[in-house]
Formats: structure tokens, sequence, C-alpha cells
């Protein structure tokens, strides 16, 4: 859409990294701890690298740290604040500040005494995966699955609809569009069949979030909605998220929005276009790749 000549470089730490296979380069970069500013700077002028889209929790702050620095070199990052993306990293922070802004919050505690309910959830504090959790324990059960976990924090649990919300937020702080879906069937914290779908209160709610949090970019909320059909916000993934491309099919062109913006494009003329009354199902499952080996 943007340029013919354009290319996508894959980078993990492991040369077996499965993207390799799929992108038109790959690097294998060194640990982020270990990735100094200066390194990074010179491999992207060395591939002519202008756009850098971070995909892993744990490199989330990194980026986010250097985004200005980077921008000053002419290579844009689609990364939130590194306060927001810290807040959205810690589960308990992440909680005190919904409160603070006034949005519905699951009550988020280091112990389970503190949780009022006989139903608890325990996953870690800090990341946005879900891996580890545990749902809809007793308190004895709380505690135990609590010394498997690193650093858990403890909720009550609500029985309800999980939804993912995918935005995007432009740079003027704008949310140029957005598509919701539910979480039909999870495994290890990703939708494995996801559904679009429109609920009208939900729009108000993610626009309060967004005006809350130092916004950029594509970020996926998780919500559940509960019997009375309230809506409970869990979690922030400041980054496209795993069944995210339900909804770039759906219409959420965050790629090409943000590719655009690094470009110093103004957006504002390339529209969202999506149908609220098409429900679309996204099913993921693993595929072959043959290659013949020269």
């Amino acid at each position: 859409k943007i340029d013919r000549l354009g290319k996508v470089i894959a980078a993990d730490i492991s040369d077996q990294c499965l993207a390799s296979y799929f992108a038109d380069g790959f690097w294998q970069m060194p640990p982020i701890d270990r990735l100094s500013p200066e390194h990074l700077i010179a491999y992207c002028k060395e591939e002519n690298i202008g756009a850098i889209i971070p995909t892993r929790d744990g490199e989330l702050a990194y980026f986010s740290k250097l985004k200005q620095s980077l921008e000053r070199n002419n290579i844009h990052v689609m990364i939130s604040g590194l306060q927001t993306v810290e807040n959205c990293m810690d589960k308990l922070c992440f909680y005190a500040c919904l409160k603070k802004y006034g949005l519905p919050a699951i009550p988020t505690f280091l112990t389970p005494e503190e949780v009022q309910g006989d139903s608890f959830v325990v996953k870690e504090r800090f990341g946005a995966a879900s891996n580890g959790i545990g749902i809809n324990l007793t308190m004895s059960q709380a505690e135990g699955h609590a010394k498997t976990l690193s650093d858990p924090v403890y909720q009550p649990f609500i029985s309800g609809v999980e939804i993912s919300v995918d935005l995007y937020v432009a740079k003027d702080g704008v949310i140029k569009g957005m598509v919701m879906r539910t979480r039909d069937e999870v495994v290890n914290g990703e939708a494995r069949v996801t559904t679009s779908f429109y609920d009208k209160r939900l729009e108000p709610l993610c626009g309060r979030f967004v005006r809350s949090f130092d916004i950029y970019g594509h970020i996926m909320l998780q919500v559940i909605q509960d019997a009375e059909g309230d809506f409970h916000i869990i979690e922030c993934n400041p980054r496209f998220g795993g069944a995210s491309t339900l909804s770039v099919f759906a219409g959420l062109d965050s790629f090409f929005w943000f590719l655009l913006e690094a470009r110093g494009t103004d957006i504002t003329h390339y529209p969202f276009v999506f149908d609220k009354d098409k429900k679309i199902k996204q099913v993921r499952y693993p595929k072959d790749k043959i290659i013949i080996a020269p």
C-alpha cells in the first residue's frame, strides 16, 4: 500500500525463530538487556529501517524509553508512553490507575484476605500474558496456586463473557478505530477462536480509557462483561495482540496507519471502514510451510 520495495525484517534472539521463514530478512539480535541504543540505531540505519513494531511484553518498556531518541534518527516506534507501558505491565498499578480515573476495574490485591468473595483469580503481577493464571479458585486453592508464581496478585472471580477490544490511537490522541471481539476459546492466554461484534456501550468506555493514559498506536483492551451486562476492564496490552489479525481484516488498518504516520502523513483522510452488523469469526490453527533446501 505504501511502497512495493518495502521490506519486513523479523528480529529475535534465536536463530530458530519461526518468523524468520516468513519475513524479507531476519536479524538475530542480542537480548534486550544487552542491546545498546547505539547498536540498535546503527543496525536500523544500515538496513534502512524506519519503523519498529514491538510484539513482546518484555521489550515494550525498552522501546518506549528509546522512542524519542529513535525518532531523532528517523526511526519510528509503534509504542505508548513509558509510564503507560509500565502501568499496564504491573497489574497492581494498573488497578490503582483505573480506580483513580473512575474506570470499572477488577479489584487487585497482594493477599487473598483483601479480596471480597469466595472465588479467586490468581495471576502474575507483571506482564500482560495470562500464562499460569488460576481461575475460579477457593481460598486454599488460590494460596496453593500462588506458590507456583513469582509475584502473585489476587482478584475476585467474575463470571462472564471475555472480550478483547483492538484500538488504534493516532498521534493526535484520537481513536482512529476499534474492533470488539469475543474470546470464544482461549489457549495459553491467546484467543484461538474469536468473533467480532459491536456494543455501542463499549465505545465511550474505551474513549475514557484512552483519554486517561498516554496511548499511541495499536493497543488491546481485555474486558469481561458480567451477568448483569456491566463491563470490567481486566488489563491492557499496549501492543498488537496474537488474535488482533481479525481486527485488521475487519478494517482496523493499524500497520498501514502507523507507517503513514511514520512518514509524516496525516491519516485523517484515510477512513476506518467497519461493518458493525457483520460478524467475523477467526480460527487460529497450525499450518505447514514446506521449504525445498538449496
